[in-house]
């Protein structure tokens, strides 16, 4: 799903995780909420996420890790 996104530009491969409403051009938009309509709508805390590994060369979590949930099912402190 994001290799789609990715391989449709020549450009360096770049995520936007959680983005909310600060798109970013150039990068993939992904964010859990539709209503900000981000290229792609994923809930982070979902793994395996939908790409492989090494296929990014910057991925963007600003404002987005205190909302990850932790493998005991519970957010960091």
């Amino acid at each position: 799903m994001i290799e789609f996104l990715l391989l449709r530009t020549k450009e360096i491969k770049k995520l936007n995780l959680g983005c909310g409403t600060k798109h970013k051009k150039g990068w993939v938009n992904i964010d859990t909420n539709p209503q900000t309509k981000p290229n792609l709508i994923w809930n982070l805390n979902q793994v395996p996420y939908p790409c492989n590994d090494s296929s990014c060369n910057y991925i963007l979590a600003e404002e987005v890790l205190e909302h990850w949930i932790t493998a005991r099912g519970q957010a960091p402190t």
